[in-house]
C-alpha cells in the first residue's frame, strides 16, 4: 500500500504490571489497492487448508475485503475461520465462515446485540448456527462463556486467575481452534487447549507466547458443560 502500516508504542510498567498501548490513526487505502490484495488472496486461498480472517478493517474501502475473502474460502470448499468486528461483521457472518469467535462486547459494538443472559447467547449461537456456521465461539472475559459445534450448545467456566493483561488472549483462544481443526482434535480437546491459551497469555505481560507444555498443564481446570440437547455417545471402538 501508498501509506504505511499503522504504527503503536506499547508501555509497559513492570512494578504495577500494566500495559498502555497507543495507537496512530489508520491508514487510508484505495479501492484498486483494495482489488489487487483480494485478487492475490483468492490465488492464496486456493491453495490453503485453513483460511484465518482476523483483526480489523482500517477504513471503509477495506470493508469489502473480509467478506469477499469468506466468499471465495466458501467456493474453493476451505475451512475458515473469521475472528472480526466492526462494521463489516454483519456481512461476514452472511458469508457462513466455518467457525465465528468474538466476544461479547465486539458483538454489541459490531452488530448492536446485546448478551445479557444466557437465553440471549442461545439466541445467537441458534442464529449464527441457522446460516451455516458450523462452530460459534463468544467470549467474555475472565467469565463463563457459551459456545456451539453445530446446534448444541455449551457453557465454558474458565480457572479463577490474576490477570497481568488481557491484550491477545482471543488471539491465542483463536489459536487454539485452529490448532484443533487441523489436528483433527474432538470438539471439547480443542475448547480446553484454546481457553487454555486465552487464560495463560491474560497472566503473563507477554503477548501470545504460550507453549504447548503450559496449556496441557491446566486443560482439566477449564470446565465444559452440555446445555439443552445432548450428543448421543457410542462405543466404537473395537474389542
Amino acid at each position: 500500500t501508498k501509506n504505511e502500516n499503522r504504527d503503536s508504542a506499547i508501555i509497559i510498567n513492570e512494578s504495577s504490571k500494566k500495559i498502555y498501548s497507543f495507537f496512530r490513526n489508520d491508514p487510508q487505502i484505495s479501492t484498486s489497492e483494495v482489488d489487487n490484495f483480494i485478487l492475490k488472496m483468492e490465488k492464496m486461498i486456493a491453495t490453503c487448508e485453513i483460511v484465518v480472517f482476523s483483526g480489523s478493517s482500517p477504513c471503509k474501502e477495506t470493508d469489502v475485503i473480509f467478506p469477499e475473502g469468506l466468499r471465495i474460502a466458501k467456493k474453493f470448499d476451505k475451512i475458515s475461520v473469521c475472528d472480526t468486528y466492526g462494521n463489516h461483521l454483519k456481512e461476514c457472518i452472511k458469508e457462513s465462515p466455518t467457525i465465528v469467535h468474538n466476544n461479547s462486547d465486539e458483538i454489541h459494538s459490531s452488530i448492536n446485540i446485546e448478551l445479557r443472559n444466557e437465553d440471549e447467547y442461545f439466541t445467537l449461537l441458534d442464529s449464527f448456527y441457522s446460516k451455516g456456521i458450523k462452530q460459534t465461539f463468544i467470549t467474555n472475559a475472565e467469565k463463563p462463556f457459551y459456545s456451539s459445534n453445530f446446534d448444541f450448545h455449551y457453557k465454558i467456566t474458565l480457572p479463577k486467575i490474576d490477570t497481568t493483561d488481557s491484550t491477545g488472549s482471543g488471539d491465542a483462544f483463536t489459536a487454539g481452534i485452529i490448532y484443533g481443526w487441523h489436528h483433527k482434535l474432538n470438539y471439547e480437546s480443542q475448547l480446553r487447549f484454546a481457553s487454555a491459551l486465552g487464560v495463560l497469555n491474560a497472566q503473563s505481560l507477554e503477548v501470545c507466547d504460550v507453549s504447548n507444555e503450559d496449556a496441557q498443564a491446566i486443560v482439566d481446570q477449564i470446565k465444559i458443560n452440555s446445555v439443552g440437547k445432548k450428543i448421543k455417545q457410542i462405543h466404537d471402538l473395537p474389542d
